[in-house]
């Protein structure tokens, strides 16, 4: 034994050994053979609730340092006092000694290892919850600029705001506001001043082309239908008069929109896979050039270009969808004579499976505009080389978010299709004040 070793009691023994071997003097506490005094589960709740009492893990931690002291004992330590100098020598058998701080065992394995693990997790959260703020406020940031090539070249000339369905409160139509593809819709954008409008086509069940998206229908009908191919246009009227709202044929919005003083006016051709396109583009031609029997003191812009009962022209409208095949056969309808777009769009499967998330010079051939899908429009890239290789004009759609109308207006696309016409317009005004205030305002792109 060492000189620092005290000659430790044996556990077991005393009081606690002696008052379990006398046999209890009170009849109560006796039971006879095979006969408990309390049930199994009963004495289990009761040891679980003795352990996270207090007492029961002042029990257990001193339970602990003494486990951990005897094991000292068996490497050749000495048994030392349980509260010692912060530190101290400790020998070895062999004399040689170290500098240890030896309360960090006993601290560590007991609560304190425990808030510093804590601490050390809390402190990391901290960091990265930083760093994403730092880096989400840095993108912020940059996307408050404006770009300098905005400022030298589309000062003058911002993107195209295409009012996606005119001039709307959206499906829940906000009060005085029209519902969306409605001829009430696109004469509020004439009266506005917006210089294009996108006007959404349906076919029904029975033949009919109609105005229509499919969210407006599900908003009509309360979800009752999801696709215009499945309902008539007397059921869909039918529907819409509960709702306080006439859904327009597309020859009642056509004799509004075109030759109504617009720069563009987009029809995007709502073609349904399972019900097929079959005839589609013919009769959209027909109607679209139909003879123009409009009364045109009906609300739009004026313009002398055609005389009320003659074959219609529309140099404005261009047509887009979202299946190449269909396009191709309005390039092959009219020989080419009316421009056309095509879609570049990865948000489905059957998108990407048929190629359409892709630019390409014969996507169709022969193709006016391309609509990019908003997100993939924010990628300079993409739209730089739409513009520069294949000399397309770039539409992204549908946006509505000030900040990204002003990343997509930095990447120089041609124009936005938007639910909000407003919002993008105050974006393009503050862009143009940003210009003025001087070069602190603008962002180089070689940055």
């Amino acid at each position: 034994m060492y000189p620092n070793q005290r000659q430790r009691p044996q556990r077991g023994g005393g009081r606690r050994q002696q008052q379990q071997q006398q046999p209890s003097a009170n009849p109560r506490q006796s039971s006879a053979p095979g006969q408990s005094s309390s049930s199994p589960s009963a004495s289990a709740f009761a040891r679980g609730v003795a352990l996270i009492s207090p007492r029961g893990i002042l029990n257990q931690s001193r339970r602990f340092f003494d486990d951990y002291q005897r094991r000292r004992e068996r490497i050749g330590f000495g048994r030392q006092p349980r509260y010692r100098p912060l530190l101290a020598r400790e020998e070895y058998q062999d004399g040689s000694g170290f500098q240890t701080p030896r309360f960090l065992s006993s601290w560590l394995r007991g609560p304190g290892g425990v808030l510093l693990l804590f601490s050390i997790v809390s402190l990391w959260f901290t960091m990265r919850t930083l760093d994403q703020f730092t880096h989400q406020t840095h993108v912020d940031h940059r996307d408050k600029h404006v770009s300098r090539k905005f400022c030298e070249e589309r000062n003058e000339r911002a993107p195209l705001i295409c009012a996606h369905g005119g001039l709307h409160g959206g499906v829940g139509q906000e009060k005085g506001a029209s519902f969306p593809n409605t001829v009430s819709a696109f004469v509020a954008a004439s009266r506005e001043g917006f210089e294009c409008v996108e006007v959404d086509v349906s076919r029904t069940r029975d033949n009919e082309l109609v105005c229509l998206h499919s969210r407006e229908l599900k908003a009509i009908t309360n979800n009752k239908f999801e696709r215009v191919q499945d309902v008539t246009l007397d059921v869909i009227r039918m529907h819409a008069k509960k709702k306080g709202v006439w859904i327009s044929t597309f020859r009642e919005v056509v004799d509004q929109v075109v030759n109504r003083g617009f720069k563009q006016v987009t029809i995007d051709v709502k073609d349904d896979p399972k019900a097929g396109w079959s005839g589609l583009p013919e009769q959209i031609f027909e109607t679209v050039f139909a003879e123009d029997s409009s009364n045109h003191n009906g609300g739009g812009r004026s313009s002398n270009n055609n005389k009320h009962n003659s074959k219609r022209s529309c140099e404005e409208c261009v047509f887009w969808g979202k299946t190449d095949a269909m396009l191709r056969k309005f390039i092959e309808f009219d020989g080419g004579k009316h421009k056309v777009g095509y879609t570049v769009a990865n948000f489905s499967r059957a998108l990407r499976d048929e190629g359409y998330h892709e630019l390409s010079i014969n996507r169709p051939l022969g193709a006016y505009c391309v609509a990019i899908q908003s997100e993939m429009a924010e990628e300079e890239k993409l739209v730089r080389d739409a513009n520069d290789k294949l000399g397309l004009k770039t539409f992204a759609w549908t946006v509505s978010d000030a900040r990204r109308v002003r990343k997509l207006a930095n990447n120089n696309v041609d124009g936005i299709v938007t639910d909000d016409p407003l919002i993008v317009r105050n974006v393009f005004e503050k862009m143009r004040r940003d210009c003025l205030r001087g070069s602190h305002h603008v962002r180089d792109e070689r940055l």
